[in-house]
């Protein structure tokens, strides 16, 4: 079983309301999280981005990580009741590369896109040149449909890589953070259904209704998402919350790179390496037939891939 899911299974507390110092261990934890989610894949440009040295880094790094994991008894935090929590750091990450890492945690509200743009605006000029990536960590049951599109088009907007890490999910409304993700890593639950009003509203709702699903629908083709997954979830009613299945994750694409950012980046790959974009391809097809078997295990994976590139170079 792998270590996440082992921790996932151990000790719960249960917190109904939390403090300043819980929000903070929940914090640290969820970030302890996405370092050993990071050190189990490959960073930006796959398998070709890695180097003798960058592995070596990373199995010490896995090694000392899952010591210290060892030791932890706690993981699924319960989330605030209502509200969210954001939190902005700054850290390296296994890969030794400097990652802003926003943590989105509890009930999507009106502000929250303002917030996570004032509080990544208030990191230093000088801090901003060393960081190499954005990465957002989502735990949340959902919220306002309009202010997740919104932070959405700020991932975007940073070519941000999204994790939902286990054992948390993403529901609802925070689903649409999710599809915003240059790179997405729904490691956790992914689970939708039907926006809803809180209350009896004044007028009739259906235009509404119908214009929020055009927006949704707009929404996810400038995400490169399936607008399909629009349908399927103002078809899915409030109290009956579906969980996608691997396949439907694989089918709305919300487990994987996105397709034209991809595209994008195997092009500027090919024109570093000074090959064609058939070369840059067969090499990346190399590399992952021969050698993605070992993505979990560092040192493996170290070894596979010099020796794919040694034979490649001869």
């Amino acid at each position: 079983m792998p270590l996440i899911a082992l921790l996932g299974s151990s000790i719960r507390l249960i917190v109904g309301g939390m403090n300043k110092a819980i929000l903070r261990l929940a914090l640290s934890v969820q970030l302890e999280v996405v370092a050993f989610l990071d050190a189990t894949r490959p960073p930006r440009g796959g398998l070709l981005a890695y180097n003798a040295s960058s592995l070596s880094r990373l199995g010490g790094r896995l090694m000392r990580f899952r010591s210290t994991l060892f030791g932890i008894f706690l993981l699924a935090v319960s989330l605030p009741a209502s509200g969210s929590t954001i939190d902005v750091e700054v850290r390296e990450s296994p890969h030794g590369l400097m990652t802003a890492v926003v943590l989105l945690m509890g009930e999507i509200v009106p502000g929250d896109a303002r917030e996570i743009r004032e509080s990544l605006a208030a990191i230093s000029e000088e801090t901003w040149m060393d960081v190499d990536e954005v990465r957002f960590v989502l735990a949340s049951p959902g919220g306002d449909l309009y202010e997740s599109m919104s932070i959405g088009r700020t991932v975007r907007d940073m070519e941000a890589t999204v994790v939902v890490p286990a054992p948390v999910s993403c529901d609802s409304a925070c689903v649409m953070i999710l599809a915003a993700g240059v790179h997405r890593h729904p490691d956790g639950a992914i689970r939708i259904h039907r926006p809803f009003y809180a209350e009896r509203l004044e007028h009739d709702p259906s235009d509404s209704i119908r214009e929020s699903l055009e927006d949704l629908k707009n929404y996810l083709v400038e995400m490169n998402v399936p607008s399909s997954l629009a349908e399927l979830m103002y078809s899915t009613p409030p109290e009956r919350m579906r969980r996608l299945n691997s396949e439907e994750l694989q089918k709305f694409r919300l487990d994987q790179t996105d397709f034209v950012y991809q595209e994008e980046m195997d092009l500027a790959m090919a024109e570093a390496l000074g090959i064609s974009r058939f070369e840059y391809l067969g090499i990346k097809r190399e590399l992952d037939d021969r050698c993605g078997q070992f993505s979990r295990t560092p040192d493996r994976l170290g070894l596979c891939v010099s020796r794919v590139i040694d034979e490649i170079d001869r």
